[in-house]
């Protein structure tokens, strides 16, 4: 499985998980690359689980698990479902996210993103330096379900340079971060149940 995956991440392709996958190193996705996790998970317990400047789109309802999710510094990211976690942790130094995205098109079209799981979370996803994430639906939450939002609870989103977040739909339980950037949102539906944490 594990060399299906480094083969198209390579050379372009369709690969559909048929069993959990753990990696020692990143998936590095230079290419046009479909993944269908099927309900399986891919994890790196090291680090990123993929580094992009391809093309990627993801579906099914499996996910990724790990010290982090993806990073992307260039091409477009399609995510159509799933269940993506991260356990970085900030009070060590760990700042891996679920979704880092530099000069990258992302497209979420449902899935769950969880940054309760592990660590401590410094962001669930992190918009920076011109690139666009949209957001048409799919559950974001910082805070395990049920608790209560504590003054201080990681953030949801951080942002770095003019990277641009469009919310279209989706439900959203945590805490937010604009870090004094030229970065944008605009938010157009979606249910928000949302922190203040002194400080942002």
């Amino acid at each position: 499985e594990a060399d299906e995956l480094h083969k198209a991440a390579a050379f372009g392709g369709t690969v559909t998980l048929t069993e959990n996958v753990t990696l020692s190193a990143p998936l590095n996705v230079a290419a046009d690359m479909i993944l269908n996790l099927g309900g399986y998970t891919i994890t790196n317990p090291n680090g990123y689980a993929i580094e992009n400047t391809g093309n990627l789109t993801i579906s099914g309802n499996g996910g990724f698990a790990g010290l982090g999710g993806i990073r992307s510094t260039g091409g477009k990211i399609t995510i159509n479902g799933g269940r993506y976690t991260a356990s970085s942790d900030w009070s060590i130094g760990t700042y891996n996210h679920i979704l880092k995205a530099e000069n990258t098109e992302v497209v979420i079209n449902g899935g769950t993103f969880d940054a309760t799981i592990g660590g401590t979370n410094n962001a669930m996803i992190n918009v920076s330096n011109g690139s666009v994430v949209t957001i048409n639906d799919g559950e974001f939450r910082n805070v395990a379900a049920g608790e209560t939002i504590p003054q201080f609870a990681p953030y949801m989103f951080t942002y770095e340079g003019d990277g641009k977040l469009i919310i279209n739909g989706g439900d959203f339980y945590g805490g937010w971060r604009f870090n004094g950037t030229t970065a944008t949102t605009d938010i157009y539906g979606g249910n928000f149940t949302v922190s203040y944490d002194g400080q942002s």
